[in-house]
């Protein structure tokens, strides 16, 4: 395809190389023309004044018309030897198969991948942090209607939490006999303590990585890899694919925009694996 888009650009240079000597001899003309006007108005120089000006700035419109035309021809014939001296070099095309996406409905290992680093979310060990915390602050949170708080750092991560108290519906009270309220988990997210966490992508290709250990961790206990990936890090969550597909593993990928933190809710959606 190169070649014959090589060959086709050749064509058109050649036809506008032409196209160009044919103005160049067509304006050759006219100036000879204009030349020899010029020399039989010298006489009339007085009469004629207004009217050799206009001819001699035209005259120079044709000139610098010229000059640009010439200016083109060299260039195009510039790009001409320099395409007949391109070397026709072989595209290599990396084909992967695209396998069919499923919803993760077991475990997961989750990664954050920002700023071409990679590193290990301990949200197992933060959620159960959550849990504790919540049942040792339950007199604190006795008749609040929304409570938010933070737990951690682990792994150099925190997370923030928000509850939300919801009076039991009256059918639901007269069918099970209990009132009141409840109170649940409306939303969590993630705040990172740096902004440079875990390892460079160079690192983590390290036979003894942190990240060759959570994976090795990932896949014996039968779990699926979840990478939340930034916009800065696109490259690497394909080049981790690649080696992931190789290797015969499957991961869950959660793309997220700039200033959005990583988080969850009881109605969000569950990652999609290849």
């Amino acid at each position: 395809a190169q070649v014959q888009s090589l060959t086709s650009e050749l064509v058109d240079l050649h036809r506008q190389a032409k196209y160009v000597r044919q103005e160049i001899a067509v304006r050759k003309d006219e100036r000879q023309l204009l030349q020899t006007v010029v020399l039989a108005a010298e006489g009339e120089i007085d009469r004629r004044q207004g009217k050799l000006n206009k001819e001699a700035r035209t005259s120079h419109e044709t000139n610098l018309q010229l000059a640009d035309k010439r200016g083109q021809l060299d260039r195009l014939m510039r790009e001409l030897m320099s395409t007949e001296a391109m070397e026709t070099r072989p595209v290599t095309i990396n084909n992967i198969p695209t396998p069919i996406s499923k919803t993760v409905h077991g475990e997961e290992v989750h990664f954050q991948l920002r700023g071409g680093r990679l590193s290990y979310i301990p949200l197992e060990d933060l959620l159960t942090e959550f849990k504790r915390t919540v049942k040792q602050k339950i007199w604190k949170i006795e008749g609040r209607r929304r409570f938010s708080d933070t737990v951690g750092p682990l792994g150099g991560f925190r997370l923030r939490y928000t509850l939300q108290r919801f009076d039991i519906p009256f059918q639901t009270q007269m069918q099970t006999g209990m009132g009141g309220s409840l109170l649940r988990l409306v939303r969590w997210e993630l705040i990172p303590v740096s902004e440079k966490l875990g390892e460079t992508w160079e690192e983590a290709q390290q036979e003894d990585s942190e990240f060759h250990h959570d994976l090795n961790r990932c896949v014996r206990r039968g779990k699926t890899m979840t990478v939340w990936t930034y916009p800065d890090s696109f490259g690497e969550l394909r080049r981790l694919r690649e080696e992931l597909h190789v290797a015969g593993f499957t991961l869950a990928a959660r793309p997220l925009p700039d200033g959005v933190s990583i988080g969850g809710s009881p109605l969000g959606s569950r990652s999609a694996a290849q």
